[in-house]
């Protein structure tokens, strides 16, 4: 049993290291495109179902994170053009948000200016190592979920 809890521990460390190397990463690739990772996490998630629109409420739920990071990211996000907001008929406190063509068409380029710190982090493994993790990753997120 010491030796699972060893594990869990080693594992979070590793996976909290990773983290925070790629994620600050990443954010110097955004900056210049006036994104950061918040930002690229909700247009992923809208680009999923881009036809779909979510309230700020159904994003803080979805995504497990708070309200006034979530707020901050769409309002600056709208003001690029990026999301778009529709007044629900029925409650006028409620807004329903959506990714716009440019939303998407930012993603597309996040996405690609991104592929060099994914490589780098990524190199050393091969295409089945890959698969491997991504599986064994995909089992602990559902775990999580579950």
């Amino acid at each position: 049993m010491a030796n699972l809890d060893h594990l869990y521990g080693a594992n979070i460390v590793t996976l909290i290291i990773c983290y925070q190397q790629v994620s600050a990463q990443l954010n110097r690739v955004l900056e210049p495109m006036g994104l950061n990772m918040t930002q690229m996490s909700l247009l992923t998630h809208f680009s999923r179902t881009p036809e779909e629109t979510r309230t700020i409420s159904q994003l803080v739920s979805m995504m497990q994170m708070n309200q006034p990071m979530i707020t901050k990211a769409v309002k600056a996000m709208e003001l690029e053009g990026l999301m778009a907001r529709e007044a629900d008929q029925k409650d006028a406190r409620v807004s329903h948000l959506k990714i716009t063509q440019g939303g998407l068409d930012r993603l597309s380029q996040a996405q690609q200016a991104c592929m060099p710190v994914l490589k780098k982090a990524y190199g050393g493994l091969s295409e089945g190592e890959l698969g491997q993790l991504l599986g064994l990753m995909s089992r602990v997120k559902d775990q999580i979920l579950a």
